[in-house]
């Protein structure tokens, strides 16, 4: 009964740590979240990833209107 108490704690702490890692990194926050509280060793692969830089940000759209 204890480990599951364990591996619960242990799901949740690297859960954290990934999402806090995962920002630092600019990379996706929850899903880097979900991930490592599935399986906690991801913790250490996403410690070894690089930076990723920030995308650019898109041109707005423009909405061209019929002459009516």
């Amino acid at each position: 009964m204890i480990e599951i108490v364990v591996w619960g704690a242990v799901a949740l702490t690297s859960a954290i740590a990934g999402a806090i890692l995962a920002k630092s990194r600019n990379r996706n926050m929850s899903s880097w979240a979900a991930w490592c509280l599935l399986l906690p060793p991801l913790v250490g692969v996403l410690y070894l990833l690089p930076k990723t830089t920030p995308a650019a940000p898109r041109p707005p759209l423009v909405i061209k209107r019929r002459a009516e």
